[in-house]
């Protein structure tokens, strides 16, 4: 068993109230694998320090999903498919409109007291739900009969 010597190069942490310099610790042997686990958490450090990359991934990853789940409806019930996918990625531009609003109106409270966060958070979420299933049903379904 080879005894090479890695070193971490990160950040100091806090255990307690000592800080502990990670450029100061050393892995040797089978501890090296905690290394390479290490490196691992710091590209999701790295994808996840930046807030707004973050919101930005989400989003477009989650509207994208509702996409194709509605592509899928589609192929499902033999729908026309175009004209169907058109009208979801019309539907998925206006849910990424809404959820930009409501970022912006989370952003507003976000420095108020828990009571009015927490009902800003709901009359909003209700809102904004109800505005968006309408006009999925507006637009998408009435429109198939």
């Amino acid at each position: 068993m080879e005894n090479s010597v890695k070193h971490i190069k990160e950040s100091v942490f806090f255990v307690g109230e000592s800080a502990v310099d990670l450029h100061s610790v050393e892995l040797s042997g089978d501890d090296a694998s905690l290394s390479n686990n290490r490196r691992s958490l710091t590209v999701l450090d790295r994808l996840f320090k930046d807030k707004n990359s973050v919101f930005w991934i989400l989003q477009l990853f989650g509207w994208t999903g509702y996409f194709i789940l509605r592509v899928f409806t589609a192929l499902t019930y033999g729908l026309e498919l175009m004209e169907y996918a058109s009208r979801a990625f019309l539907l998925m531009l206006v849910g990424l409109c809404l959820s930009l609003m409501m970022r912006y109106i989370y952003r507003q409270c976000r420095a108020k007291s828990l009571p009015i966060v927490s009902l800003t958070a709901v009359i909003t979420s209700v809102f904004f739900g109800g505005l968006f299933s309408f006009i999925e049903v507006k637009y998408i379904i009435i429109e198939e009969s």
